[in-house]
């Protein structure tokens, strides 16, 4: 029996000793490696001009159009691009539930004329009768109220008429001025509030250039500041351009100010809605300048540290990440222009920077953040 026990108080001896083996050998494997996807674009030289700004040519006025009452739709005779006339008719509700209300009001309309009628007649009885002393002046004096009361009924029912013919009308949508389509809202069939737009007409007749400058730019620039305009697929067709409106606000995501420049005596046909364009100041160094090179790469690729700013830049061996220090400037609220910091053909991290580490490894996925 003493045999057996020391037998067994030595196997359990033995199992402890296996037991803090096996412990400390999983203590010393590590764990295993968290490698998170990331979408990384390779930088490359974008041409940019130096000391140019950016932008667009866009229309000076774009008008929602709109039933001023609700509705269905019931047609819709323009579409995104089509050349719209003024007055012409771009689209028209339902007029059934109208042409009712007009031949409601104009029916009211008859009744209370018929009303005034008979109350003109009782007041020229009530006249003659007084005028021969056989009714009292109290008689006419009724009369004559009465006759007044119709009259003013026929006045709300002849207005009543006039709102519902005018709400009749108001069916049917019309250009206001000469433009293009550029949005669309709503389709046949659709059920509308009243004011609820229904498609965009831009009045293409006055384009300005809309740019984006760095808030101490824009400042610096000020509204008597005069550009040159050039196309940015074929720089030698440019125009002379004047600050209309500088926004009093800087973007609180971009730092940036919106300028709206108008254009002056642009070439007939060269300039149109949507086409990108580059904004010199007259007298900036870039003006009439060559062009420089640099990166350009989406806002958030940028990781903001106070003043400082950097990107994730990944190791074409390991695919590990490493921060490094860059100098930008904005171009507009999705994009930034790297001025230094980074070299054309190195690949960095464009999306979800705030997520990683020094020395993270990655899984490369091309593209650009939506």
């Amino acid at each position: 029996m003493k045999l057996w026990t020391t037998a067994a108080l030595a196997l359990a001896a033995l199992a402890a000793l296996a037991g803090c083996g096996d412990e400390q050998s999983a203590a010393k494997t590590p764990p295993p490696e968290i490698v998170r996807p990331a979408i990384t674009m390779i930088v490359e030289a974008s041409t940019l001009t130096q000391g140019g700004y950016p932008g667009s040519i866009q229309p000076r006025s774009s008008s929602p159009l709109s039933f001023p009452l609700i509705g269905r739709v019931i047609e819709r005779d323009a579409d995104v691009g089509d050349q719209v006339r003024l007055n012409q008719r771009l689209s028209a509700l339902d007029p059934l539930p109208y042409q009712l209300a007009v031949q409601s009001a104009l029916s009211s309309l008859e009744g209370a004329r018929a009303q005034r009628d008979q109350a003109l007649g009782a007041e020229s009885r009530a006249a003659a009768l007084v005028q021969g002393r056989a009714a009292s002046q109290a008689t006419f004096d009724s009369a004559r109220l009465a006759r007044e009361a119709a009259d003013a009924s026929v006045n709300q029912a002849a207005a009543a008429l006039a709102k519902a013919q005018e709400q009749l009308d108001q069916t049917v949508l019309y250009a206001r001025f000469e433009g293009v389509v550029t949005a669309v809202s709503a389709d046949p069939g659709q059920t509308v509030q009243a004011g609820q737009a229904i498609l965009t007409v831009s009045d293409l007749s006055r384009l300005e250039a809309v740019i984006d400058p760095p808030e101490e730019a824009a400042r610096a620039l000020g509204q008597s500041a005069r550009f040159e305009i050039r196309l940015r697929q074929d720089p030698s067709v440019t125009a002379m351009a004047r600050v209309r409106e500088i926004a009093p606000q800087a973007d609180s995501a971009s730092r940036t100010r919106r300028m709206r420049l108008t254009l002056e005596n642009p070439p007939k046909g060269a300039f149109w809605s949507g086409v990108s364009i580059d904004a010199f100041p007259l007298g900036a160094p870039g003006a009439g300048a060559g062009k420089a090179s640099g990166f350009t790469l989406p806002s958030s690729a940028i990781l903001t540290q106070g003043a400082a700013s950097s990107v994730w830049v990944v190791d074409p061996a390991s695919l590990a990440v490493s921060a490094r220090a860059v100098k930008v400037e904005p171009l507009d609220d999705k994009r930034v222009r790297v001025l230094e910091g980074l070299s054309g053909g190195e690949r960095v991290v464009v999306s979800g920077v705030h997520s990683l580490e020094a020395g993270r490894r990655v899984r490369l996925v091309e593209g650009e953040p939506k």
